[in-house]
């Protein structure tokens, strides 16, 4: 583990977030659990923006049926999605349940599952059998 100092930031709204992160003096991160998890201090970034606050986690269905799925939604989050499971005979559901323990589900991200090189597999072959698009915002 690193013990590089990290500068943490938690902001309110879209705006801020973009800001911090696209600062080029200071090698920004957006904190993001991943499975597995990754402690903080072992990014390789200077400073930190967590997301939470900016209404990511959501799972719903759009007026044109599509679901969506928020980014920092929790794998456990999908695992007791209700909306899901009534979704292709609940695919997604189970791979949620099967890609990480407990402990790791309820901090674990959809994001996280997708970005990590060492994540499961589970998350993102239901979402490819599934012909999911994943919308990234820069």
């Amino acid at each position: 583990m690193s013990l590089r100092k990290k500068v943490y930031f938690r902001p309110e709204d879209w705006s801020k977030a973009h800001h911090l992160l696209n600062r080029v003096a200071i090698n920004t991160a957006p904190l993001i659990m991943f499975p597995p998890p990754v402690h903080p201090a072992d990014l390789d970034a200077d400073a930190l923006v967590d997301l939470q606050k900016l209404q990511l986690d959501a799972i719903q269905k759009s007026q044109d049926e599509r679901v969506h799925l928020g980014a920092l939604a929790t794998l456990q989050n999908l695992y007791q999605s209700d909306l899901l499971q009534s979704e292709a005979v609940g695919i997604l559901v189970e791979a949620a349940h099967v890609s990480a323990t407990l402990g790791v589900r309820n901090v674990a991200t959809v994001a996280g599952a997708l970005a990590s090189p060492e994540g499961p597999p589970e998350v993102a072959l239901a979402l490819m059998a599934l012909d999911a698009v994943v919308v990234a915002q820069q």
